[in-house]
């Protein structure tokens, strides 16, 4: 069974929007910008992608004060890169998810 493009739609605009609330509740939505065109759900939990958060100093400290201020807020671990001389380095960016639980009635399994 296929959930019709509108309701996915729907749906996915529906955690997006608690997404940028708990954002907004915490003071980081200059931080944290929901990105729209990314979303997953897994075992009764919905992933809210957010925008690329460039790895500056003022940004690494606001991003460790996001993570300690909301519970749900998470970082994938970028594998980074290698230099030419073979030392490994960080993703010059930030990327983070939010993992929202899954309100029953939107569970179709």
């Amino acid at each position: 069974m296929t959930m019709g493009i509108d309701l996915e739609q729907e749906l996915k605009e529906k955690y997006f929007l608690k997404a940028e609330e708990l954002i907004q509740e915490a003071g980081f939505e200059d931080l944290l910008k929901v990105k729209r065109e990314a979303f997953a759900m897994l075992y009764g939990k919905v992933k809210v992608y957010f925008q690329p958060i460039p790895r500056k100093k003022r940004n690494i400290l606001r991003w460790k004060l996001a993570k300690q201020a909301i519970d749900e807020l998470k970082e994938i671990k970028a594998m980074g890169y290698r230099d030419e001389c073979g030392n490994r380095h960080e993703s010059i960016f930030i990327h983070a998810y939010i993992l929202l639980e899954m309100e029953q009635e939107d569970s179709f399994v």
